[in-house]
């Protein structure tokens, strides 16, 4: 075999002999190739001569007996998706953001199906956080069987109902995204063992990470976790303390809560108002009662106890040293404190604070408040007072790294979803320069999915200034520029509706095409949507 490589780099033209020497073997193989006439090329024979020795050599070759055989995966417990879907699935998968593929992939899922096997391993190859949860649960038997057998990191897509020891293991060895993910899991199924994990192995974590674990605690935040939450609070990075001081205020009952409360007392009074009689309840009842006064008595020097508390001496830039150290101590406590300490309602005592020198620290503090704890009441009265009694002028002087509008976006998340439909169609009503943020926020501020019946209103909402902006000339900062992420969102029985839309303001006269080109955008991902919704259907077929 060797000769046969050595003539074939030098050449048969070149040295034509030392090729017809190397055909001159004594192997049984050899017969075969000496057995052609001279009709054949020279060339061709020694390249026969090198392929028939090559596979006499395999052919000649014993199996191995010290190599574990692969095991089979086992059966499928679910059905396949049918062709349809699997092709939908194929014309999703090139799609960004993926958005529309985990909406499949979550319906697949609720309709107890899987995908092909053909279309694994484009799906593998996706490496996508963002489906990976849901991809874990539709890739079936054989998905998991091909994940056991892939050497390289799969953390992004690998489930993590895990068994204990398993768990264990990726705890102790995995990286940081697998040992999160089954810090969570096991949370859920034994929260105790979570917290002797963390207990465990916390002074060998970096600070970053110490409060990426913190952060898993606040997902299933529970009474017993008040104890190592305290042990935090002498942590040596200071976004650790403000982690652990921040989940510990949402413990009431803990001791660390009750001395937040007690440091925030002193800061805060409140005189009722001193109307009696039936004139006092005649204004209660038509929304004109007196608020009160609020006594306001920031901090005049520094407790380096607070430092502990995750409350920091010095402040951001822009921001007075007793306003800051106020604003931390207020926001550590929930605001129904406040409501049940000086008897009365969220939004008497923000009236009350409104009069008060220190109006936008006060509730800044008590916003954060509110937000940490999803209080949705206290939440949509503050919402209230920063977007029609707090000028922004005021607030920006006052927090330059929190603005009025990004505190009003940060108390959505602590609204009731009622509420925050009914806020944000409110806003659609308000004049462009009147809002506190933009179309894209008015969008995204109802999180997904959308109930139909505000699919529904918020749809009868644009269509008037949708025609308006399709109509004219040049028309940025209007509904066409965030159809897209409209169309993301809408329920599933507003698909029609979203389409006649399209289509009747697709007729306006001397449109311009960039008008109507966004309005083809929103049509054709509705219609997806529709597809989506219609070839999968979202729950197990009835047998």
């Amino acid at each position: 075999m060797q000769s046969l490589v050595e003539a074939a780099l030098v050449g048969t033209a070149r040295q034509p002999d030392r090729a017809r020497s190397a055909l001159e073997g004594d192997q049984p193989v050899d017969e075969v190739v000496t057995a052609l006439d001279e009709s054949v090329a020279l060339e061709r024979r020694v390249l026969l001569a090198a392929a028939a020795h090559d596979l006499y050599a395999r052919a000649g070759r014993m199996p191995r007996t010290d190599v574990e055989a692969v095991r089979a995966a086992s059966a499928e417990t679910r059905p396949s998706c049918p062709a349809s879907v699997a092709t939908l699935l194929g014309e999703l998968l090139v799609m960004r953001p993926r958005t529309l593929l985990a909406e499949a992939l979550g319906r697949l899922d609720a309709a107890g199906m899987i995908v092909p096997p053909s279309l694994l391993p484009d799906l593998f190859d996706l490496r996508d956080p963002s489906v990976g949860a849901l991809l874990s649960r539709v890739i079936g038997e054989r998905g998991r069987w091909l994940l056991s057998l892939v050497d390289d990191d799969a953390d992004w897509l690998r489930h993590d109902a895990l068994d204990p020891a398993e768990a264990l293991r990726v705890w102790e060895e995995g990286s940081l995204p697998r040992r999160l993910a089954v810090l969570r899991a096991r949370r859920l199924a034994e929260p105790e063992v979570a917290r002797a994990w963390l207990a465990a192995s916390w002074a060998t974590e970096s600070a970053e990470h110490r409060t990426q674990l913190l952060a898993v605690i606040g997902e299933s935040l529970e009474p017993a976790d008040a104890p190592f939450l305290e042990s935090a609070l002498a942590d040596r990075s200071a976004n650790v303390r403000a982690v652990a001081a921040r989940l510990l205020a949402r413990l009431p009952s803990s001791e660390a809560a009750l001395r937040f409360a007690e440091r925030a007392d002193a800061m805060l009074d409140y005189d009722a108002p001193s109307a009696p009689g039936i004139h006092a309840k005649v204004q209660k009842a038509v929304g004109l009662a007196r608020a009160g006064t609020l006594h306001v008595r920031p901090p005049e020097r520094w407790d380096a106890a607070w430092e502990r508390d995750g409350i920091t001496a010095k402040p951001q830039k822009g921001t007075g040293e007793r306003a800051h150290w106020l604003t931390e101590a207020l926001a550590l406590v929930a605001p129904e404190h406040w409501s049940q300490r000086f008897g009365t309602d969220a939004r008497t005592l923000i009236r009350a604070a409104l009069e008060s020198e220190w109006a936008t620290t006060v509730l800044h503090g008590w916003s954060r408040g509110a937000i940490a704890v999803k209080d949705h009441v206290w939440a949509a009265a503050l919402w209230d007072a920063w977007l029609d009694d707090v000028k922004s002028g005021e607030a920006t002087a006052r927090h330059e790294s929190t603005t009025r509008a990004t505190v009003l976006i940060a108390l959505y998340r602590a609204l009731s979803a009622a509420d925050a439909e009914a806020r944000t169609l409110a806003l659609m009503h308000r004049p462009a320069t009147d809002r506190p943020f933009g179309l894209s926020m008015l969008v995204d501020a109802v999180a997904a999915p959308w109930t139909a019946e505000y699919s529904r209103r918020f749809l009868d909402e644009i269509a008037s200034p949708l025609a308006v902006a399709v109509g004219a000339q040049w028309a940025p900062g209007t509904w066409l520029e965030v159809l897209e992420a409209v169309a993301m969102r809408l329920a599933p029985t507003s698909f029609a509706a979203a389409l006649a839309l399209a289509h009747r303001l697709a007729t306006i006269e001397n449109a311009p095409p960039s008008h109507l080109r966004e309005l083809e955008g929103f049509a054709a991902l509705v219609r997806l949507r529709q597809r989506i919704h219609e070839e999968i259907p979202g729950e197990p077929a009835r047998r």
